[in-house]
Order: structure tokens, then C-alpha cells, then sequence
């Protein structure tokens, strides 16, 4: 049986009652010629059933009080507990953990490289009809670091005269009009063939540093390295 607050305040009352009750035997007892007022006295009678009355009572009395005592120092104790977390009663927070987002693919095809303007640093090589062959490649091989052939007209049967001028060399069935051109480094090797054979009307094929013809996808300002 669990003594509760409620049940010790309940025997307490008991335990007052009782001592009620005994008090009414212990006056009933006394002579009546005179009533007194000192309460000790009337507790000194030796009737029987007031004696039993009167330790019934000190008993709830007595023992009430300290099962209230008892109980409201363990009611102190579980709101101590309840307020402080032991290991055995602490559950930590869980931690957050990001979810990995997926990566997309990443695009796969090639965007063509654009042809940079000339730098500020890349002076234009320009080429004219009245040039000669010679001069054409000793200023090719200053300017860009490989020797160029040159061919009479828009084949490669022959090669040109040094001592010939570049419009002596145009073939009859050039269809370009431009008497002058500009070469710049950031140009790819076939570009620049075609554009002299296209402008001056004569077919030229640059070459490598090993006397090679060069790649046709190689930049000029390359071939020097």
C-alpha cells in the first residue's frame, strides 16, 4: 500500500479526533465539583480507554508527521532529477547530416575554340605584289621562325625565282583582286596558305622547323616555339 500525502494528512486528522474523543473520557472521569483549566492534568487520569485513546492518537499523530516529512523530501529529489538529465535519461540531438545532391552530367561536346583577334603584340606580316620571292621568305622565316616555298602560280610543279617579283608569279586564273595581304600569328597554317593562293594567285606551302610541311591546324606564332 502506497502512503500518500492525502492518506498521512487523512490519519493526522484521525490522530486528532482520537485525541478528541479521549479527552471527552478523561473529563468524564474527573470529579465533577469544579472544572479546571489546566489540560495536563486531565492528561495524568488513569482511565483505561483513555490511555489507549491518547497513544492511538500520538502514534497518528507522530507517524503522519513523518510520512509527510518522507515524502516531501522525495518529492524534492525526483524534481532535482527531472531537471538535471543523467547519462541514463539524456538523449542527445540528433546531427544533422546534408543530404548529397546528385551532380549533373557534364556536357560532353566540344565547343569550337573562336579565332582570337590579333594581340597588340602581333604586328600584321604583309605581303604585296611587288615583293620579291626572296624577300617574301627571308621576312617569313624573321617573322615567324620556318621557312616558306613558293610556287609559280596555283600549282605545285615549280618552284618560284628568288628574283622574281610576287605579282610576276600570279597565275592567269587567279580570281582574287587583292594586290596585298596581311598575315597575323594567331592564324592556322592552312588559312594563310589559302588566303595568299586566294589573294595574290600563287601557291605556297610553309613548313615546320624540320623542313617539313606544317599541320594545316598549327598557328603560325606556334611554329617558332
Amino acid at each position: 500500500m502506497k502512503f500518500t500525502n492525502k492518506l498521512w494528512i487523512a490519519i493526522l486528522i484521525a490522530g486528532f479526533i482520537i485525541a478528541v474523543i479521549a479527552g471527552s473520557f478523561i473529563k468524564s472521569d474527573k470529579d465533577g465539583s469544579a472544572e479546571t483549566s489546566d489540560a495536563s492534568s486531565s492528561m495524568k487520569s488513569n482511565h483505561p480507554v483513555a490511555k489507549n485513546f491518547q497513544t492511538l492518537a500520538g502514534l497518528c499523530i507522530i507517524s503522519s508527521g513523518i510520512g509527510l516529512l518522507v515524502n516531501w523530501r522525495k518529492s524534492k529529489k525526483v524534481q532535482v532529477e527531472t531537471l538535471v538529465p543523467t547519462q541514463s535519461n539524456f538523449t542527445p540531438a540528433p546531427v544533422y547530416q546534408p543530404v548529397p545532391q546528385a551532380v549533373p552530367p557534364m556536357n560532353t561536346r566540344t565547343t569550337p575554340t573562336p579565332v582570337a583577334p590579333p594581340a597588340a603584340n602581333d604586328p600584321a606580316f604583309k605581303v604585296g605584289g611587288q615583293m620579291l620571292v626572296a624577300n617574301l621568305k627571308a621576312k617569313f622565316l624573321e617573322r615567324f621562325g620556318v621557312s616558306i616555298n613558293v610556287h609559280n602560280g596555283l600549282s605545285y610543279g615549280s618552284y618560284a625565282s628568288d628574283t622574281a617579283t610576287l605579282a610576276s608569279i600570279r597565275s592567269d586564273k587567279a580570281t582574287g583582286t587583292h594586290d596585298n595581304l596581311e598575315l597575323h600569328g594567331n592564324m592556322l597554317v592552312g588559312t594563310a596558305e589559302d588566303a595568299i593562293a586566294t589573294a595574290l594567285g600563287f601557291k605556297v606551302q610553309i613548313l615546320d622547323r624540320t623542313g617539313k610541311n606544317a599541320d594545316n591546324k598549327a598557328r603560325l606564332s606556334s611554329l617558332k616555339a
